[in-house]
């Protein structure tokens, strides 16, 4: 199928992104798959929101996909998703720019072939594809995911890619042992279940927890030259606490800091943790910010994720010349 470049513009986070995908549906699929095309490219012409409910509604009239559409943008960027994902439809059918901000700053970084990778939450493995990828050049990543059926795209991505990045079918945690993680709410908001969490039983399954630190030994990673990049729905704190050494050796933690939380909290913590911390503009610069109160105020929508980097105190001076040359 030819790449859908489509763009679609409506606000700072939403935009025509840098690939041009094109989509490879299985072939029992073809007719959906172009019936649902045609959906999102007339919603995404006529610059209107409607594409992705009309695409639910399609949903139902033809059913399911019968298995997983390939996402190409390169020869060695190929992603496994399901078509009627509501989150990556936006993406892959309608040509989003999936987190700008992360983008450009990748494209910033002189040396980033230097770093391994550590992508936590990895999802269907999107920045594992791109990273590891000829275009940027990481040589080592692992990728984790937590629920088996999103694990399961994760595994046929990183096929599709080679298998140039290893992949993990675990949660990342604080300490190894086994947690239980709510497996019923939408993909995007999948998470450790917390303590006095009323999700029903049915919603929970039980995985395996491992750390950053176990990672990095078992993957021999090198724990300076490190990027981890955190989108765990809560569990970031944990995870730099499992990541004790590597954090300590100068590893560079990517993070999300919600625009739900106002106050910052996660950021403050990392503060007290002995991070230094820096907020990713959405061209993909870095600001720093000494107080929860200073990344508060890039955070203007309730509804957004916003990403921060951080590294040990220790590490913040040379962290320039180290990602830019």
């Amino acid at each position: 199928m030819s790449g859908l470049g489509l763009g679609f513009q409506s606000d700072p986070s939403v935009g025509s992104g840098p690939f041009r995908w094109s989509l490879k549906p299985k072939a029992g699929d073809r007719l959906r798959f172009l019936l649902h095309r045609s959906v999102m490219r007339s919603s995404s012409a006529l610059r209107v929101r409607g594409g992705l409910t009309v695409s639910r509604w399609l949903q139902r009239v033809v059913g399911d996909y019968a298995g997983p559409i390939v996402a190409e943008a390169a020869p060695d960027v190929r992603v496994s998703f399901d078509g009627f994902d509501r989150y990556w439809m936006r993406v892959f059918f309608r040509g989003d720019f999936y987190e700008p901000e992360l983008f450009r700053m990748f494209s910033r970084i002189k040396r980033l072939t230097a770093f391994d990778l550590i992508d936590g939450g990895a999802n269907i493995g999107f920045w594992s594809a791109v990273l590891t990828s000829s275009r940027f050049g990481v040589k080592r990543g692992v990728a984790v995911e937590a629920s088996p059926t999103t694990y399961q795209d994760l595994a046929r991505t990183a096929v599709l890619c080679g298998g140039r990045f290893a992949t993990e079918h675990r949660a990342l945690s604080g300490r190894p042992g086994t947690i239980e993680f709510e497996q019923g709410v939408a993909h995007a908001s999948r998470h450790i279940v917390a303590p006095g969490s009323t999700a029903p039983a049915h919603q929970r399954v039980s995985v395996e927890a491992t750390t950053i630190d176990a990672l990095v030994a078992k993957h021999g990673l090198d724990s300076r030259n490190l990027l981890v990049k955190l989108d765990v729905e809560g569990a970031e704190l944990d995870c730099v606490a499992g990541g004790e050494v590597a954090f300590a050796a100068g590893a560079v933690f990517i993070y999300e800091d919600h625009g739900k939380e106002p106050s910052s909290l996660l950021t403050q913590q990392l503060l007290e943790r002995g991070a230094a911390c820096w907020f990713i503009t959405d061209e993909g610069t870095l600001t720093h910010v000494a107080n929860a109160a200073a990344a508060s105020r890039f955070k203007v929508d309730t509804r957004r994720g916003y990403n921060f980097l951080c590294v040990a105190q220790a590490h913040a001076r040379d962290l320039e010349h180290r990602l830019f040359g």
